[in-house]
């Protein structure tokens, strides 16, 4: 009985280091990551958000930081199968229906992207952001309609090279700020 106790306390004491060393690890990695995608080098935070989801595979808050850094990259498949995991089990995430309603417009998946971006308007009528893409998916309805995709590819282009701008202003906040890992928590949470 005593030896079974030993092994037993043993045994606990072994979980516990593991546990804990993949909590260090895990956040080790996700703000790694997160300081790589602020300093641009997306490719990079990706790989070690990946490694993150390794040490904690049921993190949405990776998810969503990889889903933004994909975006960057124009690696719209890949947000949006990280968007909809976190949807999967948040449906009422509207900042991710955002952006995979993003997505999906520079995919050409009109329909789905007006579904998202109209689920942010029912929460919010007057998000500016959501405001705008509505009326950028709009417009692409009605091109579709018209059999004018390459007119929709230049706008799409277009509307891409506003949001990649608007996107480096924020990151050059985030790396202006103090503390710079907190700060990009509070901007995933508004973006």
């Amino acid at each position: 009985m005593r030896r079974l106790l030993i092994i037993f306390i043993f045994s606990i004491g072994l979980i516990s280091s593991v546990l804990s060393q993949s909590a260090i690890n895990y956040n080790n990695y996700l703000n790694n990551g997160r300081l790589l995608v602020i300093k641009g080098e997306y490719a990079l935070g990706i790989l070690s958000m990946d490694s993150a989801l390794q040490a904690s595979p049921g993190s949405l808050i990776i998810n969503k930081d990889r889903g933004y850094a994909e975006m960057q990259l124009k690696k719209y498949n890949q947000a949006i199968e990280d968007f909809n995991k976190i949807l999967n089990k948040n449906p009422n995430a509207i900042d991710v229906h955002l952006q995979r309603g993003i997505a999906y417009y520079h995919i050409s998946k009109i329909d789905s992207a007006m579904y998202d971006i109209q689920k942010v308007l029912n929460d919010n009528l007057y998000h500016r952001e959501a405001k705008d893409y509505m009326s950028y998916v709009e417009s692409g309805k009605k091109l579709i309609e018209q059999q004018n995709r390459a007119q929709l590819k230049i706008e799409q282009d277009k509307i891409e090279q506003l949001r990649l701008e608007k996107t480096k202003e924020k990151e050059k906040i985030i790396r202006g700020a103090k503390n710079p890992l907190a700060f990009w928590y509070s901007v995933f949470e508004t973006w």
